[in-house]
């Protein structure tokens, strides 16, 4: 049970053996209702903002998709990657879109990451193909692919996941 210091002629707790002392102070309800009208006053003060601004908008999330028509491939065979960007479920139309890759050898780690390359822009469904996309000669090379959006007006930039291809 917890102790009440207002209810016990005693000036501390019984002492119970691994436990902690504690004091205990009480504060008159004015004394609480100011705290509370200080703490109240200076929140409002935080988040205030100055006579005129309208404040910043925030941009709407959107999301990438990345899709390859195969996950392997032979050597010099042609893949299509289609990408849909989209905000909740709608489908963004006519933003430009840029594809990034990077290639890792049977025998090396990966490389680094490719300049981003437009792939055009989305049509109505949202959707941006690139076809002929040619993975890099070998067999056991890998080559990841990753498309980025860099934001629109009203929306926020976004990138797909990382898709992997491997040549067969």
């Amino acid at each position: 049970p917890l102790w009440d210091a207002g209810r016990s002629s005693r000036r501390h707790p019984p002492a119970t053996k691994g436990l902690m002392r504690m004091s205990v102070r009480r504060f008159s309800r004015p004394t609480v209702i100011a705290a509370g009208v200080l703490a109240a006053t200076l929140s409002a003060a935080a988040v205030a903002t100055p006579a005129g601004a309208t404040g910043t908008p925030t941009n709407k999330h959107t999301a990438i998709t990345l899709m390859a028509s195969r996950a392997t491939a032979a050597p010099r065979h042609k893949l299509t990657l289609t990408a849909t960007l989209k905000s909740g479920r709608t489908a963004l139309a006519d933003e430009s879109l840029c594809l990034a890759t990077r290639t890792k050898t049977a025998t090396a780690s990966w490389g680094p990451w490719g300049t981003c390359m437009s792939i055009g822009t989305t049509d109505a469904s949202g959707q941006a193909a690139v076809t002929g996309v040619v993975p890099r000669n070998g067999k056991g090379t890998k080559d990841e692919f990753k498309v980025f959006f860099a934001g629109a007006t009203g929306y926020a930039p976004s990138h797909s996941a990382v898709i992997t291809v491997t040549t067969s």
